[in-house]
């Protein structure tokens, strides 16, 4: 099992399809909950690129709020949105963002 918390930092990788590839664990909402940093890539089949996961969301969990960095790409450029949710957890955001991933 190659589960990646290295100084409470969680590494989640998805697919194409938004499907988890690495870690495969059952209870990776719990292990999120307790994680300090969260870090989605998702793999980019893009040949010229090379084959990557590129990071689409960084999320940081304060405990009584949860700080989301959002990145989206375009062949036009990059956007990137920063916002807070009070008094949520990395489990129900997960949930929201990836519905069928999580549930």
């Amino acid at each position: 099992m190659a589960l990646s918390i290295q100084n409470r930092k969680l590494e989640i990788k998805l697919n194409t399809y938004l499907e988890v590839v690495e870690p495969k664990d059952k209870n990776l909402l719990d292990i999120a909950d307790n994680s300090k940093e969260i870090v989605v890539s998702v793999f980019n089949p893009d040949p010229v690129s090379g084959y990557v996961f590129d990071e689409i969301l960084r999320m940081t969990n304060y405990g009584d709020h949860v700080k989301l960095n959002e990145v989206y790409r375009s062949p036009l450029g990059e956007v990137n949105i920063e916002r807070v949710i009070d008094n949520a957890k990395p489990s129900t955001v997960l949930k929201v963002l990836f519905p069928n991933t999580f549930k």
